[in-house]
């Protein structure tokens, strides 16, 4: 499967339903709906087939199974198309949003799955996209383009049918790498907990339903899809999770074996497991490290930490696999995302081949400890220096407040606040006399709210329940709000597209000021991410926010009413 003949025939294909810029008729009457479809098409170009292409090679590197998927969808959307044009029907075309920059889906999957069964044929599967008419698809007279767009699009179907039919049928009962997780599993490590990272939700689905399959109980699946991930880490890791003052987080379904993409990578404590498969290879190598770091962490019990990672015959077979991609990325002049300095280079040979022998090391600086994980820290030494003060501390009910003197490390004095929703939502805030509110990232709250037994307790403010009131019914009556507490790829789209002196059209302004204000929804977090890791230009970005905005996928902005919240403690800081 993964032989040059593949590689080539990937490297060949035309992929004109990302190239539609190029088969417009220069002779074509626009309507005005039209005629904002041809902008959005000339303002998106790039190299979205480039790296749609890139994603086949990626997914090759994973799990067959989960390849010729991608064929598969490939080449409905294909006859999809060709079956609209042929019957002078309109084309389904998916926004800028939706031909993003992916590295996990065909680009307009996600919306087109929940319409059509790819074993349909074209005409039925039109009409149920017809009915459903999802949001991200726009309809386009086939008239618009050149007779080349349907000979390109037959061009590149019979290439995929070509290689599918070469492969032969995909059989679970076959696949190698399945077997040796299976074995794993029951014979290595009957009884432990497994925590199984693969890059693509394709492959994380396939292998939860194979386990289940074959009769593994306890099998928990956390991708992009899932409604909860973090209820899913509680699951898997009850002890970690616990609450301060309890032995175990309150779980009545506990899971032995986790399936996880990347979306479990960072922000998690799993560490009642102490073993971690790689199914497949990140292309992005420091992602092994964030990995492991998901159990390799405070209040891990056992003496090590395991970690298995699978490759397809052996490591050289690897490294000669991405070398080949490489060779011919390069040779076509295709870019690949700025985080993927690995790729087929001498110094993803290194890492693999380190990682092979044991000897990988762990390139984290100390800064990027997460908040959460150093709070653990800290509450972990408290109990093993104090238990009996610690127990106090977990007994204490909520409203619990307390006030000190102002430092010089305090850039304000006022009252800072900690409140939780009942789902379990964390919110930090700081109020000041002059009436400012604003909230406080995990680290500003942890040097906050630190002090020691010595330091001497002061009088209440006056002002200190005024100031409470003015959070609780301002930026922390939704604990959710992030304004100004820019992270991760909403810090990275701010400084590229807010912090700077061009001047954006009104919509866009508005979008980047609802990206300031408000956390991302899980969908528009996870493609902006995506594209911002794969090399998306500062225009490319911008049409993709404008138009998450305007289709209304862009944050989260109100709040639900259904969560409600709780003031848990405050500190006073005063002169």
């Amino acid at each position: 499967m993964s032989s040059d003949t593949t590689l080539d025939t990937l490297t060949n294909l035309v992929l004109p339903r990302y190239e539609l810029g190029k088969y417009l008729k220069k002779t074509a009457k626009l309507t005005d709906e039209e005629k904002e479809f041809v902008d959005n098409l000339k303002r998106g170009r790039g190299n979205v087939a480039g790296f749609v292409r890139t994603t086949f090679y990626k997914r090759l590197s994973s799990c067959g199974h989960s390849f010729t998927l991608s064929l598969q969808r490939h080449i409905a959307r294909n006859e999809l198309f060709g079956y609209a044009i042929d019957n002078g029907l309109r084309i389904p075309t998916g926004t800028i949003v939706d031909t993003s920059l992916t590295d996990d889906d065909d680009p307009t999957a996600s919306d087109l799955d929940t319409a059509e069964s790819l074993t349909d044929d074209p005409g039925r599967r039109y009409e149920a996209l017809v009915s459903s008419n999802p949001a991200a698809v726009t309809w386009i007279r086939p008239e618009l383009f050149t007779t080349e767009l349907r000979n390109d699009l037959d061009r590149d179907t019979t290439e995929l049918h070509g290689l599918l039919k070469s492969y032969g049928g995909w059989e679970v009962a076959t696949d190698s790498k399945l077997d040796a997780l299976k074995k794993l599993l029951t014979a290595d490590h009957p009884g432990d907990k497994v925590l199984v990272f693969t890059e693509y939700k394709d492959t994380a689905n396939y292998i939860a339903a194979a386990l289940r399959e074959a009769g593994i109980s306890g099998v928990g699946l956390a991708t992009g899809d899932s409604d909860d991930p973090t209820a899913l880490a509680h699951r898997f890791s009850p002890r970690s999770n616990a609450l301060p003052g309890h032995d175990s987080f309150d779980i009545d379904n506990e899971l032995r074996v986790l399936i996880a993409t990347d979306v479990l990578s960072e922000g998690q404590n799993l560490q009642d497991a102490h073993i971690v498969v790689n199914y497949d290879l990140p292309w992005a190598i420091i992602r092994l490290i964030q990995r492991a770091g998901r159990v390799d962490r405070v209040g891990q019990q056992s003496d090590e930490v395991l970690l298995y990672s699978f490759f397809h015959e052996s490591v050289d077979n690897v490294i000669s696999l991405r070398q080949r991609i490489s060779d011919r990325l390069s040779a076509n002049a295709e870019a690949f995302g700025s985080d993927e300095q690995f790729f087929g280079s001498d110094g993803e040979v290194q890492a693999i081949a380190d990682l092979y022998n044991g000897t990988l090391d762990d390139q984290d600086s100390a800064d990027d400890v997460d908040a959460s994980s150093l709070a653990y820290q800290l509450w972990h030494q408290a109990q093993e220096k104090d238990p009996d003060l610690a127990a106090r501390i977990a007994a204490l009910p909520d409203m619990i407040d307390a006030t000190r003197a102002k430092r010089l490390s305090d850039k304000d004095e006022g009252v800072i606040c900690y409140v939780r929703t009942d789902s379990g939502m964390d919110g930090f805030g700081i109020a000041t006399p002059d009436g400012e509110t604003r909230l406080l990232t995990g680290h500003e709250v942890l040097r906050a709210f630190e002090a020691t037994p010595e330091e001497l307790g002061l009088e209440h403010r006056a002002d200190h329940d005024e100031l409470i009131e003015k959070l609780v019914r301002g930026p922390l009556a939704t604990p959710t709000v992030a304004a100004g507490r820019l992270r991760g790829v909403r810090r990275t789209l701010w400084r590229r597209l807010g912090e700077t002196l061009h001047k954006h059209d009104n919509e866009t302004e508005k979008a980047l000021d609802e990206l300031f204000q408000h956390p991302l929804q899980r969908d528009a977090e996870n493609r902006l991410k995506r594209s911002v890791r794969n090399g998306a230009s500062d225009d490319d970005l911008t049409t993709m926010i404008r138009t998450l905005h305007r289709d209304q996928r862009l944050v989260i902005a109100t709040r639900t009413g259904k969560d409600p919240i709780r003031v848990v403690s405050s500190m006073g800081v005063t002169s």
